[in-house]
């Protein structure tokens, strides 16, 4: 680990149970080496760094799908349904994941596009599926360059993220809700450009790199602080098992936080019904920008 956590707080993970994992050794599809050349150009003024962050998020997808057991999308849209169409990560037969890596400085990053798309869709489906944030911190501060040099650069990645993953948090959909309130200290909202005040094109709420420690190492503390009460919720600490590999590479063992709803079914039955008119005005907007910009996902609600 990159970071000196309190080692009592790593005890209440390391002395528990290892995670059950359902595919002990998935596999990263590796390209061709010449779309490898042109994923991670050498020359320095050319690098891209989005190439370099896709790959680093296939890498926790595909870890985040083999301790579920959940199919990876790799943006093949798995999930279609009446009410539109969903991008998840990873789609069980249970619950439906969305992964975020972040790297050992960095903040967490939620857009309100994605996050609006999951409240309508949580909202209105028959699709009564959980959906979870699966959040991987990685102890690797500047990737790109990290590994801008290297020859084979996504086996020297996979081999890099399989040594150096600090911590994961299943974060449940009930409590992002409370991330985009702006009035919790834990969170920030960008909104607008804070130099000419307009607004920006792709809002987000944004967790800062101390408040998602505290939610690792004080995960109590953390949803008190948010104004969500920590009795609805399970919390396990618990930990990869030794012996899981990517690619025939070890994936050293770190400590997992799963949080989940106690009572699933109500707080579900609840959100509907406290969000109509919320689920009407999204309903709204992404209708109105299919008609702009062709955008697929759309959805029609009944609500007589």
């Amino acid at each position: 680990m990159r970071e000196k956590f309190d080692t009592l707080t790593l005890e209440d993970y390391m002395t528990n149970n290892p995670i059950e994992v359902i595919e002990k050794n998935p596999v990263y599809p590796l390209p061709s080496y010449s779309v490898q050349e042109k994923l991670f150009p050498s020359h320095k003024d050319s690098t891209s760094e989005q190439g370099y962050m896709s790959r680093i998020a296939f890498f926790y997808e595909i870890l985040t799908a083999a301790i579920t057991g959940g199919k990876w999308n790799r943006n093949r849209n798995l999930l279609k349904s009446g009410y539109g169409h969903l991008h998840p990560d990873v789609i069980c037969e249970d619950k439906l994941i969305d992964s975020k890596a972040i790297r050992v400085g960095g903040p967490l990053k939620l857009r309100d596009i994605q996050f609006d798309q999951y409240f309508l869709h949580q909202g209105v489906s028959i699709d009564n599926r959980k959906i979870f944030y699966s959040v991987c911190r990685y102890g690797v501060d500047k990737p790109i360059v990290s590994l801008r040099k290297k020859e084979n650069i996504l086996k020297k990645m996979i081999t890099l993220l399989s040594k150096r993953t600090d911590f994961m948090i299943f974060i449940p959909f009930s409590i992002s809700l409370n991330m985009h309130d702006s009035d919790s200290s834990p969170f920030s909202r960008y909104e607008e450009n804070k130099k000419t005040k307009k607004a920006v094109p792709d809002p987000l709420t944004q967790i800062p790199k101390s408040g998602l420690v505290k939610l690792f190492t004080s995960p109590e503390v953390f949803l008190t602080d948010c104004g969500i009460n920590p009795e609805n919720y399970k919390l396990t600490r618990t930990i990869l098992p030794a012996g899981m590999k990517m690619n025939e590479n070890e994936i050293t063992p770190f400590p997992i936080l799963q949080i989940e709803d106690k009572d699933y079914e109500s707080w579900l039955a609840e959100f509907r019904l406290n969000n109509i008119e919320r689920i009407r005005e999204l309903q709204e907007k992404i209708k109105a920008k299919r008609i702009k910009s062709a955008d697929k996902f759309a959805t029609e609600i009944d609500f007589d």
